[in-house]
């Protein structure tokens, strides 16, 4: 699963009403960065992204992290 797959299925949910279409819309909005040149794979980066952008806001810290899980496992589903 390459980082380009993962962001391509993720930006395809930025309709949806939970947290994978706020952290789809986030990443759209370029709040969260992927080096596609990384080892780190799209979860990893994604993780560290989110984390390092909220630094200062626990709360939304949790729920972009929980979008970012959900979203990682309902990919890996629709993957395999």
């Amino acid at each position: 699963m390459t980082i380009q797959n993962f962001v391509t299925w993720l930006k395809k949910q930025k309709h949806r009403d939970d947290r994978i279409g706020d952290l789809s819309r986030d990443m759209i909005d370029a709040k969260f960065k992927l080096n596609p040149d990384s080892p780190n794979n799209a979860y990893e980066q994604l993780r560290f992204s989110i984390s390092f952008s909220h630094a200062s806001h626990d709360s939304s810290t949790s729920e972009a992290l929980s979008g970012l899980k959900e979203a990682w496992s309902e990919f890996k589903k629709v993957k395999k």
